[in-house]
């Protein structure tokens, strides 16, 4: 999202950074507080169709030749999603984590994408 700040310069805003970031705090304090899980999980969301949007609006090209990565980090995710879901392997106090920790290969991948100008 773009808008204009009071000074007159545009201020980006985004969303999949900061869904990342947020989820991964959530994630790691809901270790503590179990809670928390479930703001993690509203987060993981967010940050999934904030990395959609941008694969959307990349460049044709690179969508055709960079299918690798995008794959390997939705990969990852779905690994979390998996484990936070109810994996009997994994601890219940530390799923809220693992699946915070699952997004950032969504993140640097998301950070790589091609902008397009509008």
């Amino acid at each position: 999202m773009t808008g204009r700040s009071p000074s007159g310069f545009p201020v980006e805003f985004d969303v999949l950074g900061v869904s990342v970031g947020a989820a991964v705090v959530s994630g790691a304090l809901s270790v503590v507080a179990p809670p928390l899980d479930a703001l993690t999980g509203a987060l993981t969301v967010l940050a999934l169709a904030g990395w959609l949007v941008l694969l959307r609006r990349a460049p044709a090209p690179w969508r055709r030749t960079e299918i690798g990565r995008p794959a390997l980090a939705l990969a990852a995710v779905a690994l979390g999603a998996v484990l936070f879901l109810g994996s009997p392997g994994v601890v219940p106090e530390y799923r809220g984590m693992v699946l915070g920790l699952s997004l950032v290969p969504l993140w640097a991948v998301g950070r790589r994408i091609p902008r397009e100008s509008p």
